[in-house]
């Protein structure tokens, strides 16, 4: 059952496990072919609108199309690592934190300035480290990143928890 803007818990919750979980399997599809990429998120959500920013490297085509359809971005959380580590269902629900998939559109942000701060933002919030080699770096090398990429908004327009199942585990309890 899809969240709507009405569901503020699950808004909150969905953001909150976005922030600790920032990489998402972005997927979107252009004549009736799946494209996938792996890309980490940040939201900058507004009273109205639930909005999270990323980017692409123009190298990968899907960003060509991502203004065109709709768009399925997959947070996972952490998973237990192997089936020793979680022996029934029970421990599995307990070890896993589930996923949220979130639908929506995407707007690529054509103005430069406002591409870079958000690149910057983005670098700031993911990896502290890159942002200040950022900082340090010359003009004329940032500038070179932002010509390689497409900064783009997402607006969440609805929001599907996915709680952990272990589909490998069949007990008796199963029948």
């Amino acid at each position: 059952m899809p969240a709507t803007r009405l569901d503020k818990h699950l808004d909150t919750e969905a953001m909150e496990f976005v922030k600790k979980n920032p990489l998402a399997t972005l997927i979107t599809s252009y004549h009736n072919r799946p494209h996938a990429s792996h890309v980490p998120f940040i939201v900058v959500s507004t009273e109205e609108s639930l909005i999270l920013v990323s980017f692409l490297r123009k190298s990968n085509k899907q960003w060509k199309h991502l203004e065109f359809e709709d768009v399925l971005a997959i947070f996972q959380g952490e998973s237990p690592q192997s089936l020793e580590e979680s022996r029934t269902k029970e421990e599995y629900k307990q070890k896993g934190k589930g996923a949220f998939h979130l639908y929506g559109h995407c707007n690529i942000i054509h103005e430069r300035e406002a591409a870079k701060s958000l690149y910057m933002q983005l670098l700031e919030e993911i990896d502290p480290v890159l942002h200040d080699k950022w900082l340090k770096s010359s003009p004329d090398r940032m500038e070179g990143v932002i010509d390689n990429i497409m900064v783009f908004e997402f607006k969440v327009e609805s929001i599907h928890p996915v709680k952990p199942q272990h589909n490998c585990l069949i007990d008796a309890s199963d029948n």
